[in-house]
């Protein structure tokens, strides 16, 4: 189901195990609430050091383009639109501008 939303958070940050993640939380039309994100942005290398996956920038740039701003801090207030797959407890991975016809699948980035 195509749903309008609210975001209400935008953070990236370091979860408890020691990997860069993003989450944004909205408030969505039907009244639910829940974040989007979670999908790592770095990883381990063979030397044991953290370094940013190859898509971090490409996703992080992505999502600010489609929402319209630019900057991650920018994102708290602004409307967009979501997919929920038509589907109880799964991630929303499809966004789009509240205005323009521009969605992108965050999943997409990640599985490249």
């Amino acid at each position: 189901m195509i749903l309008n939303a609210k975001i209400t958070s935008a953070d990236i940050f370091i979860e408890d195990h020691d990997i860069l993640t993003f989450a944004i939380g909205i408030e969505t039309s039907a009244g639910w609430s829940t974040s989007i994100g979670c999908f790592y942005l770095d990883w381990t290398d063979k030397e044991g050091n953290r370094v940013p996956a190859p898509y971090t920038s490409t996703v992080v740039r992505a999502i600010l383009e489609t929402v319209g701003v630019r900057s991650w801090s920018d994102l708290v207030g602004k409307y967009i639109r979501i997919d929920d797959n038509d589907m109880y407890n799964s991630p929303i991975i499809k966004i789009a501008n509240l205005m323009k016809d521009n969605w992108i699948d965050i999943r997409n980035f990640i599985d490249e």
